[in-house]
């Protein structure tokens, strides 16, 4: 692109090519016109950088960080798809489809910005700062910060001026950063260069004294020696010229034809940018298309695809500045708007612009509901403070509370966020887990907020209409609303936007603005002693509330109320919720206020969640979808959808199926962020209830790249679906992964989980006596827990207790948080039962969990159950043929779902194998040979066999008929057992070809009938114990890392095997796992590469300095260093583990290494901002265990920048982590020294790089630990 030297400007160009040769931040200031663009301008035109530019733009209601949107689409266009695709998930949030989480996206275009500089130099360039948004300026100041030393360079421009102004939005912010930049101020051409300019513009050469008194007049400012010099060569006299510039551009208007300066009137109220569809349509008189050909021969716009735009944006000021009518041309927009084709032109937040600009010229009603609506979309991109930006402004364009309302009849629905069926702005879904019950969740999964690091909390969820009118409560139904005084009305208006206001401040981080606005409802309601106000500012207050942290002004007046609106009920703060709710719903239905009990019985489905429950709330969600058809509210059929589907399924009703898929249909439909949420967390929690594992994990992980909730991390809320889907896999790695990385605050129980699983017992009960009784949004892993622990103490006093406890929920389906599916209660009682020995129980409660998770096609628990049964049999008689038959059809199931079966347990009676009661472990499938001799076979019993309903849809064989007697022909009836008891039938599947031929008939359903036993004598353990099932059997480690027994001195080299990581099995033959997945790597690669190292020797040793490694048959030669040192330190360790402190200097021993894991001073405190703090404490772990330098790089990068950013704000940052000791600098030198070893392995010895890349684990203390056992010659 070809531009003319720019004049006057020659230090100031050679400043900017310098800094764009070595990087660096330089600001070029100066009033308007002076030329910053077109310094800028020059300079990328005259270098080979890539150039990246974004216009800030402050005027039109456009939404946060615009100026890096286009950046971001100018770096998708620039980076390669390799750059881009790292980047994306969290940048693409920039390009409209949410509002992106403020520090990942910091973190993301940083380091995309820093790679492409690495290969090429980049010239990003921020015009007008002035007119930047709070979001987009802290984003500025993150990447200044964290670009030192990279050769990025970063050149913004805006009028300080202006931004000296006190009043200024960013008169404090702007200035301190121009403290880490290097200043470019611009000031006037001299008499030269304005003479020169003159030239250069009009082509004509002026006389000395013309040069002296327009640079005179125009005191050298370009922009403004352009446009007098174009005034002088039309023939207007010099005097003419306005000393401002505002004469200035009038003047050259005034020349224009009327029609098409009107125009431009209309085009500068639109914003940077006005669509020519918008524009025709709002000037149907006039021709358009002409008029802009003339303004853009003028050299005032400029043609930008459908779009048309200013020249420069002070001639859009200056133009806009001189109209007559601007709220007249502003409500015009507003008035357009009800065309769809011509709104879907514009943001809500525009027309929430237009609309408060031209308030004058609208009906109070209109204004007020562009507000509200701006207000919802905001929330549902969970922009909060944009979000309270519009509350302020509907608070401004209230009615006079004075006045009277209109009473007249009404037909559509209520605006949803004066609608006091809506709850609040920020629960636009479903409630996660939470640790307090003060918390009601409601169904489009919300947001669970931790009242402190050990308990998640949550609140409840909420979405609003899209369909708002700002009267009073509707329904479709007409009718005339109650009648209200006319100052109460206007009050009760207000105090609902005021709650609104108070709580998108509070969750933006405002909480001057948010206490200020609740005070003034709080003191409204008092005032007006109205009781649905009453108990809707209470309930908004409560959800808020954090029992540790709540504002105390908040808990009396909740308090007050409480006792004003229920005075019979008991002063208890965990029935606050469900007392409140439930008087505010029955007050609405005397009143018929159809949106007061929106509100009330949304409230009353987060209070009453519970285990227990489930009927009544299905119930409620009833009511509610009625509701929703009544109002025609779209937003309450969904979130009623999602409510009802969580409780069905709580039931164990199939019809919850379609009420899911519906949640999902809507969500796609709407695309809105937070149904989508809603439907990935729904999708992950259904997915694993089928069995498909990879799609679960993926919908997880979608739902974590949503983004943080107002309150509950997004991380914890993947943590939390994440483990579960690992347990129910059986993916020990997975697991141990996934909860090594979360933040070590939140929810202590999944430490229970790892440890009932390694069969600790001491471990268990501790975390659960620590735990007490947890919120009822836990309580369903709480029971889960103690069931397992009950059964590996085999103490009948807490299996009685457990089962007490269990009972009132047995035909149910426990759901932890409303996320995670812990599985049928029915099935925790059998297990119980088996643990006592009570056969009969046990075999009738694992029958019925087959039949209700063949109902809901909860394929895992049907097999796990199946496997259960067989375990039963064989433990009632080892010699049960049917027992065996079962378990094969078990392990087919969960093969068929990559899927491992837990490790059997040892019950009375039954012979087990000693094996540690750990984590779901490979299983082996019998020979088919073994299945079930035909000799032992009893004939079918159809009718019985449908009881079982086996096997599930989808397993590949024939669903059992429901009836007796179908499709198989006559009912059988049962065959006695031999003992004289009544048969059970088990219906087996021939998708066991094995098993089917073993078994009479081709039918390809086959009956058999398993006879009761009366109960025998539980097996005892030598001690005279009785066997628990899921205790370690005779002989076996409750570890679950198994003792090194091979490991014999020998003279020379030594020989080492190390076991398997916890979970998997220590035989090196038996390699069955789950298939990978696809999108990721089977956790049994390392299995694979371990079994195939077997086959020749593993060498891991050093001669004189050279080292030798043989690994799967290869060997290489490699010099010494510190990493392999290390390396081989880990491989010869105990266990295979070692601090980092030891491994930094071995020849010290313990007391050198004791000695340096003393810490210096600490940096963080309790102070620090919850949010921040779990993100550095994630970010602590995942540094320690990665391995892939690019990972731990980028993740080290996020790191760092947390500490220095928030060291300089607060001095405060997440856990006590010492920085700067002993201890630190190990971890980093001997993570670092690993890293550099396996790079050089890479391309000398890649199988051996990959195998130790799965197995060895960084951190404060390193670990060896292979899938499978490996022997290691050392």
């Amino acid at each position: 692109m070809f531009v003319p030297e720019l004049l006057g400007r020659t230090e100031a160009i050679a400043t900017l090519r310098a800094a764009v040769g070595r990087g660096g931040f330089v600001l070029v200031t100066g009033e308007a016109g002076i030329g910053k663009t077109s310094l800028v301008t020059a300079v990328s035109a005259q270098t080979d950088a890539l150039v990246l530019t974004g216009a800030c733009w402050g005027d039109a209601g456009v939404p946060d960080r615009w100026p890096w949107v286009q950046i971001t689409r100018a770096l998708r266009a620039a980076a390669t798809p390799a750059e881009w695709s790292s980047a994306a998930p969290t940048l693409e949030a920039l390009l409209g489809e949410r509002e992106p989480a403020e520090f990942p996206l910091a973190d993301a275009l940083t380091e995309l910005l820093t790679t492409l500089a690495a290969r090429r130099p980049v010239l990003l360039v921020l015009e007008d700062l002035h007119w930047a948004d709070t979001a987009s300026v802290t984003l500025l100041e993150f990447i200044v910060q964290h670009t030192r030393h990279s050769t990025l360079v970063i050149v913004a421009t805006y009028r300080d001026g202006e931004v000296n102004d006190p009043g200024h939005p960013l008169a404090a912010t702007l200035p301190a950063l121009s403290a880490k930049a290097i200043q470019l101020p611009l000031g006037g051409l001299d008499e030269q260069a304005v003479g020169e300019l003159i030239i250069r513009t009009t082509g004509m050469t002026p006389d000395t004294d013309l040069v002296t008194h327009i640079h005179h007049r125009t005191a050298g400012n370009p922009f403004f020696v352009e446009q007098t010099a174009r005034l002088w060569q039309g023939g207007s006299p010099l005097d003419t010229l306005d000393p401002g510039i505002s004469a200035l551009l009038h003047r050259r208007l005034s020349r224009l034809p009327e029609q098409v300066v009107d125009l431009l009137g209309t085009v500068a109220i639109l914003g940077h940018t006005a669509h020519r569809d918008l524009l025709t349509a709002l000037h149907p008189t006039a021709p358009v298309p002409r008029l802009l050909d003339q303004a853009q021969a003028a050299r005032l716009i400029r043609p930008d695809g459908n779009h048309i735009r200013f020249q420069h944006d002070l001639l859009r000021d200056t133009v806009r500045n001189g109209l007559s009518t601007p709220a007249t041309r502003h409500a015009a927009v507003v008035n357009a708007a009800t065309n769809p084709a011509l709104a879907a032109l514009l943001l809500p937040a525009e027309l929430a612009h237009h609309a408060h600009h031209g308030a004058a010229a609208l009906p109070a009603a209109e204004v007020l509901r562009h507000q509200l609506t701006a207000a919802e979309e905001a929330t549902a991109r969970f922009a909060f403070d944009e979000a309270a930006r519009h509350y302020r402004h509907a608070l401004l364009h209230l009615p006079n509370p004075t006045l009277a309302p209109p009473q007249t009849t009404h037909t559509h629905p209520t605006p949803a966020h004066i609608d006091p069926a809506h709850t609040s702005p920020t629960s636009p879904a479903r409630a996660h887990p939470v640790t307090h019950d003060s918390a009601p969740p409601h169904p489009a999964h919300s947001h669970p907020a931790p009242p402190d690091p050990a308990h998640p909390q949550t609140r409840p969820a909420q979405s609003h209409s899209l369909q708002t009118d700002p009267a009073q409560p509707h329904t479709t139904q007409p009718h005339a609303a109650p009648p209200l005084p006319s100052r109460p009305h206007g009050q009760l208006l207000r105090a609902r936007i005021q709650l609104h206001l108070g709580e998108s401040a509070h969750l933006a981080g405002d909480r001057a603005t948010a206490r200020a606005a609740f005070s003034a409802a709080m003191a409204t309601a008092r005032d007006l002693n109205n009781p649905e106000l009453l108990a809707r500012t209470a309930l908004t207050l409560f959800w808020l509330s954090r029992q540790d942290r709540a504002d105390p002004e908040h808990l009396v007046f909740i308090r007050d109320v409480h006792t004003r609106l229920v005075p019979d009920a008991p002063a208890d703060h965990d029935q606050t919720g469900n007392d409140l709710s439930r008087h505010a719903a029955n007050l609405a239905r005397q009143v018929g206020d159809d949106s007061s009990l929106r509100f009330a019985l949304l409230a009353r489905l987060g209070s009453l969640w519970a285990m227990g429950t489930a009927q009544a709330r299905a119930e409620l969600t009833v009511e509610l979808l009625d509701l929703a058809r009544r109002t025609q509210d779209a937003n309450l059929t969904f979130e009623a959808t999602a409510w009802r589907a969580s409780a069905l399924l709580e039931l164990g009703d199939p019809a919850h199926q379609a009420a899911h898929q519906a949640v999902q249909v809507m969500a796609a439909r709407t695309n809105l962020p937070v149904h989508r949420h809603e439907a990935e967390v729904s999708g992950a929690l259904l997915a694993t209830l089928r069995g498909e594992f990879a799609a679960a994990r993926a919908q997880a992980d979608k739902a974590r790249d949503t983004g943080d909730q107002p309150y509950f991390s997004a991380h914890d809320l993947w943590t939390l679906q994440r483990t579960a889907i690992a347990l129910r896999q059986g993916r020990p790695e997975e697991l141990l992964r996934i909860l090594s990385h979360r933040d070590p605050h939140f929810l202590p129980l999944l430490d229970a989980v790892l440890a009932t699983h390694h069969g600790d017992l001491d471990t268990a009960t501790r975390l659960l006596a620590e735990e007490g009784t947890p919120s009822r949004w836990f309580k369903a892993l709480w029971l889960r827990l103690r069931t397992e622990t009950a059964i590996l103490s085999a103490n009948p006093t807490q299996i009685a207790a457990i089962r007490a406890d269990l009972l009132p929920y047995a035909d149910q389906w426990a759901i932890t948080g409303t996320v995670v599916v812990e599985g049928p209660v029915r099935g925790w009682l059998a297990a119980l039962d088996a643990a006592e020995g009570n056969w009969p129980s046990a075999i009738s409660g694992y029958t019925a969990v087959i039949k209700a998770a063949t109902h809901l096609n909860a394929h895992p628990w049907v097999a796990e159950a199946r496997a259960r049964l067989a375990q039963v049999l064989l433990a009632r008689d080892a010699a049960d043929e049917t027992g065996r038959a079962l378990l094969a059809v078990a392990e087919e199931e969960a093969a068929r779902m990559g899927m491992v079966l837990p490790a059997q347990p040892a019950l009375p009676g039954l012979a087990m194998s000693p094996t540690p009661a750990v984590l779901p472990a490979p299983a082996v499938l019998p020979a088919p040979a073994q299945v079930v001799p035909p000799a032992q076979v009893v004939p079918p019993v159809q009718a019985m066999a449908a009881n079982l309903d086996w096997p599930p849809a989808g397993s590949g064989g024939q669903q059992a008929s429901p009836l007796p007697a179908t499709e198989h022909g006559p009912t059988t009836p049962p065959a006695p057992s031999p003992d004289g008891g009544p048969a059970t039938p088990v219906t087996v599947p021939s998708s066991n070809p094995a098993a089917a031929a073993a078994l009479p008939g081709s039918n390809p359903t086959t009956a058999i009938t398993l006879p009761d036993s009366s109960p025998t004598t539980p097996a005892t353990s030598p001690g005279g114990r009785p066997i628990a099932p899921h205790a370690p059997g005779p002989g076996s480690s409750a570890s679950p890392v198994a003792p090194r027994t091979d490991q014999s001195p020998a003279p020379g080299p030594t020989e080492v095997r190390h076991p398997a990581a916890p979970g998997t099995s220590s035989s090196t033959n038996d390699q069955t796992a789950p298939p990978a997945t696809p999108g990721e790597q089977s956790v049994g690669v390392s299995a694979v590469a371990s079994v195939d190292a077997s086959l020749g020797e593993n060498v891991f040793r050093s001669e004189g300095g050279v080292w030798t490694l043989s690994f799967g048959g290869r060997t290489v030669h490699l010099a010494d260093t510190k990493g392999l040192r290390d390396l081989h330190f880990l491989l010869g360790a105990p266990d295979g583990e070692a601090s980092a402190v030891r491994l930094l200097a071995p020849e010290g021993g313990e007391v050198v290494a004791a000695a340096r894991g003393f810490g210096g001073d600490a940096v963080l405190d309790d102070a620090a901002k919850a949010a921040y703090r779990r993100r550095l404490v994630a970010l602590e772990e995942e540094i320690e265990d990665a391995v892939d330098d690019r990972r731990a790089m980028a993740l080290d990068r996020e790191r760092q920048a947390l500490i220095d950013e928030l060291r300089a704000a607060t001095g405060l940052l997440g856990r006590s982590r010492r920085l700067g000791d002993e201890a630190e600098r190990a971890r980093k030198a001997v993570t670092n020294r690993i890293r550099d070893t396996l790079r050089r392995l890479d391309t000398r010895h890649p199988e051996l790089a990959r195998h130790l890349r799965e197995a060895v684990f960084t951190g404060a203390t390193c670990r060896y630990r292979p899938v499978t056992p490996v022997r290691w010659r050392l």
